[in-house]
């Protein structure tokens, strides 16, 4: 992923953003890919709140997108079961992030 974000990040000349679930069948490399992330200067990152696995199914795993929201310096924008604007209000102050 680490390659990959650096030949993006070096080829694109338009605002770089990457959306992201919190792992594939665990959330534990998560903070594996916060310095990659940060490392990259992204323009903003979306995290979705679950695995690949959990797909829809689970409670989502907000702690994860306010961890990327106080780790990185670019725009965090939460993501999962947002479904109105009381919940969407509710999760921006839950998660420290910036959307």
């Amino acid at each position: 992923m680490d390659a990959i974000l650096g030949a993006l990040r070096d080829a694109v000349q338009i605002k770089f953003t990457v959306k992201t679930r919190i792992g594939f069948d665990s959330p534990a490399v998560f903070a594996e890919l916060l310095p990659i992330f940060a490392r990259h200067a992204l323009d903003l990152l979306t995290v979705h709140g679950r695995t690949v696995l959990e797909m829809y199914r689970s409670e989502v795993h907000y702690e994860y997108i306010a961890r990327a929201a106080a780790a990185l310096a670019c725009p965090v924008v939460a993501n999962g079961n947002i479904y109105s604007a009381n919940r969407a209000a509710e999760v921006l102050h839950r998660t420290g992030r910036r959307g």
